[in-house]
């Protein structure tokens, strides 16, 4: 090999690792731009927040038909006295049911209730996520999660 091919070979190799770098370069810049993306969802998700509209009181009830009650804490709903939301319906166990926020989420949890807490007209087992739009039924009382 003469002087000429090696500079030559020496040039194609400083393109190549060039051009490698530049890849790198895009493809990190790249990962970074959607992790920003999706800690930005992150943080909305965390900062939203969401009420309960009613729609149905069910008979007795202190409550006011499209009344929104904010989740700034925790909910309980259940027929005894001391509950968030007191629903003199038989068909509401004492401890029915609770709405809680879980970091960046809204749970709805049943409390081993006798006739179940409904999210979308399925019966939940346990505890569900809650998002806007999502109609909750417990007995006769229907709310629907607004933000």
């Amino acid at each position: 090999m003469n002087n000429l091919e090696l500079v030559k070979l020496s040039l194609i190799f400083r393109v190549v690792i060039i051009v490698v770098i530049y890849f790198i370069i895009f493809y990190a810049i790249k990962a970074i731009n959607k992790d920003i993306k999706i800690a930005d969802k992150v943080a909305d998700k965390r900062n939203r927040r969401l009420g309960l509209r009613v729609i149905n009181i069910g008979p007795y009830e202190r409550l006011r038909n499209n009344q929104v009650i904010m989740i700034t804490g925790l909910i309980t709903i259940g027929r005894k006295e001391g509950n968030t939301i007191v629903l003199k319906d038989p068909y509401i166990s004492s401890h029915h049911a609770r709405i809680y926020k879980d970091e960046a989420e809204y749970i709805l949890e049943d409390l081993g209730s006798t006739n179940g807490t409904y999210l979308n007209g399925n019966p939940i087992v346990n505890r569900a996520f809650l998002d806007v739009g999502d109609i909750i039924k417990l007995g006769d009382f229907t709310v629907k999660v607004v933000e």
